[in-house]
C-alpha cells in the first residue's frame, strides 16, 4: 500500500508530458499582437495597417486566415502546435502562446 501510494505521489508530482500541447486557455489579443509582432511579421502581414516588414508571397495575411476556412480557433492551435512551414517559430508557442496568437487572429475576423 505504501509503494502505491508512493508512485501515485510520484505520478501526480511529474508535469503532463504533452504539456507542451495543451490549450492555454483563453487568450489575450494585446499580447497576441505583440507576439506575432515579433515571431510573425517577417512572413505574415498580421495587422490591417502594417505598412513594413518582409513579408512573402503567397503567405496569407492574418485577416486573410481570420476570414477564411482556416480562421477556426483549434485549427489555428493545431497549426501552431505543428507549424506547416520551417519559418514558423521552433520550438513551438506554449499553450498559452498560442492562446493569444489565436485570440489576436480572431480579433481580425471583421477588420
Amino acid at each position: 500500500m505504501r509503494l502505491s501510494l508512493a508512485v501515485l505521489a510520484l505520478f501526480a508530482a511529474m508535469p503532463p508530458a504533452a504539456s507542451a500541447q495543451q490549450p492555454g486557455g483563453k487568450g489575450e489579443p494585446a499580447i497576441g499582437l505583440e507576439l506575432s509582432a515579433k515571431l510573425c511579421s517577417g512572413c505574415h502581414v498580421i495587422a490591417p495597417d502594417q505598412v513594413s516588414g518582409t513579408v512573402s508571397d503567397g503567405v496569407p495575411s492574418f485577416m486573410e486566415i481570420a476570414r477564411g476556412p482556416r480562421g477556426d480557433p483549434e485549427l489555428l492551435d493545431e497549426v501552431l502546435i505543428q507549424p506547416t512551414h520551417p519559418a514558423m517559430p521552433e520550438p513551438p508557442l506554449s499553450g498559452i502562446e498560442r492562446a493569444h496568437v489565436v485570440a489576436y487572429i480572431m480579433s481580425l475576423e471583421e477588420r
